[in-house]
């Protein structure tokens, strides 16, 4: 007889609710001193070695080397990288076709523009940690110098306030003990949430705003799919980056991604960095193929089903959000991939995230859509009691995270990070979402704000300016409270 697949219930009683936190108030705060208004596309963002940046598909790439300096290589999968590469031995650098390759040389800055310079660098310089953290981000998104002074301004006004008031995490990597000396940190243990496998966490709102998932209930193979699901993770890594990958993993430096030390690479749809439409993210096709082998080998596509279902289940108005979001779009590009089919996955994008040791640093996913949610999936082989755990320094929430988990957090309200796992354990994630950009775009008729305001009078560019400082309240509006859950479960 052919096994029960395990249903999935909204069990509200064991609900953690967070009695001094309004979602609606962290999101306004994070707007106005971060200036995260995503009214406008960020400017492109230089190539890092550990990420894979957005572009077209390009021609055929060279084949990924499996040696030593190879595998550095094979940290980047994008064109320009290997067009870098090419020209660094002294081979004939052939132009790679690329959005930002047929972009116009900018004008030379005049001469008044080096002092505006000089005395931006001399403030972040003469600032701390969280200064350069805050007036760097605003740099980075394009916001205009009066805003980075403010922030400046209100980083160095912050230095005095204690870490629970500021909400500005240390940047570093922190063991349990030192994460659990953070003020105000409560631990929330697996043991816990007792025979419910999935706990949500509400506001003071009643609103909720997160969801702790380990497993389906009743799921007795559940341990055995988390080992299938970290195997295969660890199999394509080593395709990637070569069977000793975890023998010399990356190291935390200034160089490092804003996220962490960790390899990870994206597949998927995105839109940023200037693009005109949602675009795939450009792979060599050997990466390509290892990725979309993993991303429906059986193992993760139970957790993929899983994610999708919680989402149903705890936010059915942002989920329908994300439905009608991914539907239209591809409606209007038919030539579009998509992840999976929308009855399984609604999201434009998928992370791995191969560590070997997956702990993030303190940061904001800035660039998903403000409300939405990031589902993290963890795997691997790690002491979840010791390590692993997911902290929301908004929430001052220390979450036992053990390997089979999937949390669903609003990434770019929420400011998180991992506890540091021990030496030698191995811990791999995924995340699924979609960015902000690919909802505006739709959202404008399938065009960028850029071309919709240029056929706009100074009125209704006013008027579009008010109606954009409303969108996060009423993104917010598609957030569920325990009441219509309840009301839903009855129905």
């Amino acid at each position: 007889m052919d096994p029960v697949e395990p249903r999935i219930t909204v069990d509200l009683s064991q609900a953690i609710k967070i009695t001094n936190v309004h979602l609606n108030a962290i999101l306004s705060q994070h707007a106005q001193q971060l200036a995260e208004l995503d009214d406008e596309d960020p400017p492109a963002a230089p190539l890092h070695a550990h990420s894979v940046v957005f572009g077209p598909t390009a021609s055929p790439l060279p084949p990924v080397d499996s040696t030593a300096e190879g595998l550095k290589r094979a940290r980047s999968c994008s064109p320009q990288f290997f067009a870098q590469e090419n020209a660094a031995e002294g081979g004939k650098t052939d132009p790679v076709p690329h959005a930002a390759s047929h972009r116009p040389r900018k004008k030379k800055r005049p001469e008044k523009h080096k002092a505006n310079r000089q005395e931006k660098r001399a403030q972040i310089q003469a600032t701390d940690e969280h200064t350069r953290q805050r007036v760097g981000l605003a740099s980075k998104i394009g916001i205009s110098r009066t805003r980075r002074r403010r922030a400046a301004q209100s980083a160095a006004e912050a230095d005095d306030i204690p870490l629970s008031q500021s909400g500005l995490p240390p940047r570093r990597m922190l063991d349990l003990a030192s994460a659990l000396a953070e003020p105000g940190m409560r631990l929330i243990t697996l043991d816990m949430q007792g025979q419910v496998s999935t706990k949500a966490i509400m506001d003071a709102d009643n609103q909720v705003i997160a969801v702790l998932n380990c497993g389906p209930s009743g799921a007795e193979d559940w341990n055995e799919v988390t080992q299938q699901a970290s195997t295969a993770m660890d199999a394509a890594a080593k395709l990637l980056y070569g069977p000793d990958y975890d023998k010399a993993p990356p190291e935390q430096d200034i160089d490092s991604p804003r996220r962490g030390p960790h390899y990870a690479v994206h597949m998927g749809n995105g839109m940023g960095g200037g693009q005109q439409r949602p675009t795939p993210f450009a792979l060599h096709a050997s990466v390509l193929h290892i990725l979309t082998s993993l991303f429906i080998h059986r193992a993760i596509a139970r957790f993929v089903g899983l994610a999708n279902v919680l989402f149903q289940l705890y936010a059915p108005k942002l989920h329908n959000y994300y439905f009608r979001t991914m539907k239209a779009l591809s409606k209007w590009d038919r030539d579009l991939p998509l992840l999976a089919p929308l009855c399984s996955c609604v999201f434009a994008c998928v992370t791995f995230n191969f560590g070997p040791q997956t702990v993030t640093l303190p940061h904001l996913d800035f660039l998903n859509l403000s409300w939405g949610w990031c589902f993290i999936t963890a795997l691997g082989w790690y002491d979840y009691r010791r390590g692993g755990h997911l902290i929301l320094w908004d929430l001052r929430l220390i979450i036992e995270f053990p390997p089979g988990a999937t949390f669903a957090i609003p990434s770019a309200i929420l400011r998180h990070s991992n506890v540091s796992i021990q030496q030698g354990e191995k811990r791999f994630s995924f995340t699924q979402y979609t960015s902000a950009g690919i909802f505006r775009f739709v959202n404008r008729g399938f065009q960028t704000d850029v071309t919709l305001k240029a056929n706009m009078s100074k009125a209704e560019q006013r008027e579009f300016a008010a109606t954009a400082q409303t969108r996060y309240s009423e993104g917010l509006k598609m957030y569920s409270t325990l009441e219509e859950l309840k009301m839903r479960a009855f129905m």
